[in-house]
């Protein structure tokens, strides 16, 4: 048959059994608009995950260096606890061979977390996740202030008592005022706010607002967090190969620290894809 003679036989079909071919045409876009709807509902969802909730909690193509692991999958058995408490902490002597071992162009930072108690003059305490900061980690986080400032390199060194409050909390704290300037006590101690943070989104009803930041050396010598933690970007090709390195150059440092053991032979890294 003919391409001209198929056509004409297909519109005929059309003019005769115009109620039958509106249906089917209908049902063809309402399929195919369906189908563009699902793709782009997964595709925002998957972008609003990697990019504004996970890559702001955990931060996008980041590793962290710990001394026993941050989330555990499944039973865990006692003598691996037993053996996760054995392991020595993380120090502040670690960090520079750390840094040096990491690809160029990585970006690193020191912090602590804990959750304390948060008050002010013109509300009732709160509590809430307090992070003690150092290096690049506004900048891991791609976190940045809505109003304020972030605190100073200065501010950083001379450890002055500043933080950076979340949403949730400047609601809570200060229902009708600009928190700016204002004086708030983390853990009983005194601080000033400098600045507000964006906002890092809810998930299944839990808000993730109700955060604080504050330079590493001050909070510290207060001593509101726990354990320094490290956490360093390499690039998304090499942080791989950029962790191995990291966890091989910390057990020769802790092997060279334990009296009677020789250091393993380095294993050499070569960058990857």
């Amino acid at each position: 048959m003919q391409l001209l003679e198929a056509l004409r036989l297909a519109l005929d079909t059309l003019r005769v059994q115009k109620l039958k071919s509106f249906f089917t045409l209908l049902g063809v876009c309402i399929g195919v608009m369906f189908l563009i709807a699902v793709v782009s509902i997964v595709d925002g969802m998957g972008r609003y995950m990697e990019e504004d909730l996970v890559g702001k909690l955990i931060g996008i193509n980041t590793f962290e260096l710990r001394h026993r692991p941050n989330i555990n999958i499944g039973d865990v058995d006692a003598s691996v606890w037993e053996e996760y408490r054995r392991r020595p902490r993380i120090l502040e002597s670690d960090v520079e061979p750390v840094v040096e071992a990491l690809p160029d162009g990585s970006r690193w930072a020191m912090y602590a977390e804990d959750n304390l108690r948060i008050e002010s003059a013109y509300s009732r305490p709160r509590n809430g996740h307090v992070f003690a900061v150092d290096g690049d980690w506004f900048e891991i986080k791609k976190l940045d202030v809505t109003s304020g400032r972030r605190f100073t390199q200065q501010e950083v060194l001379l450890g002055d008592d500043v933080v950076i409050l979340g949403p949730e909390l400047v609601k809570r704290l200060f229902p009708t005022l600009d928190p700016i300037g204002r004086p708030v006590k983390i853990g009983g101690l005194p601080y000033q706010v400098v600045g507000v943070g964006e906002s890092l989104g809810s998930a299944f009803g839990i808000s993730f607002d109700n955060y604080v930041v504050a330079p590493l050396p001050d909070a510290r010598s207060h001593r509101p967090a726990g354990e320094d933690r490290r956490s360093a970007v390499p690039g998304r090709r090499g942080r791989r190969v950029a962790g191995e390195r990291v966890r091989n150059l910390v057990r020769q440092l802790r092997r060279r620290a334990l009296p009677g053991t020789a250091p393993p032979p380095a294993q050499p890294a070569a960058e990857g894809h």
